[in-house]
């Protein structure tokens, strides 16, 4: 059987927020909020397809619930101050959040995402940028039979020297190790604008940060010119 990719990029809010407040519109301190995604299968030629919806508020249970009204003020308020210092990033997932919210349709949902990757019938396998969140939303939503992969850029030896690395969640596995180089930069994790950047030359026409489709795009080449 030939081997399916699919790659799966979430925008999402991280960490995961609450409210002081109680009742049935508030956050558990133990939600995850899903805002928007895209996904594509890299094996063969496909579209990225966007998923966009209502939010979802996925309980640790897997329990899911819509985001309403009430929801969706106290996320934007809490954006607002948790990215002061960030407007850019704050404005692109504010845009998110009031396209989800505007939304008429959705494919958003679990049936939809089942329903693609059961493609020709096989258990596809997962593929995430600095995915440890983005897991725990899938497995939250019922994928735990699929393989995952973790997609990273981290300075191994605090030397400034860094290699993306490819991992398998489930054993921890290294399945690629690949040195980027010297790169000067605070921190010992590259972004994924940074990782690409290191790694390819060409002009993607990406035009927005911390965009489900753009991060698409750039974990889509990163992996291919390495592979």
């Amino acid at each position: 059987n030939s081997l399916v990719l699919n790659s799966f990029l979430i925008d999402k809010l991280k960490p995961t927020y609450s409210t002081q407040q109680h009742g049935p519109s508030n956050y558990q301190r133990t939600d995850l909020i899903l805002i928007s995604a895209a996904i594509s299968q890299t094996h063969v030629k496909s579209e990225i397809i966007r998923l966009r919806g209502r939010p979802l508020i996925i309980s640790p249970d897997g329990r899911i619930r819509l985001m309403n009204n009430y929801s969706y003020i106290k996320t934007r308020d809490l954006l607002l101050k948790i990215f002061e210092k960030k407007p850019d990033q704050l404005q692109v997932i504010l845009n998110e959040l009031h396209l989800a919210m505007k939304s008429k349709t959705s494919n958003l949902t679990t049936s939809f995402l089942k329903n693609y990757l059961d493609f020709n019938k096989q258990n596809a396998i997962i593929l995430l940028w600095n995915g440890n969140t983005d897991k725990n939303i899938l497995q939250r939503l019922g994928f735990n039979t699929n393989i995952m992969l973790n997609m990273t850029a981290y300075d191994t030896d605090n030397n400034r020297e860094f290699y993306l690395k490819l991992i398998n969640f489930k054993s921890n596995e290294i399945i690629l190790n690949h040195k980027l180089g010297y790169i000067i930069k605070n921190g010992r994790f590259l972004s994924l604008k940074e990782t690409h950047d290191s790694i390819c030359n060409q002009n993607h026409d990406i035009t927005y940060i911390h965009d489900a489709v753009s991060d698409f795009l750039q974990n889509t080449n990163s992996s291919q010119l390495v592979t």
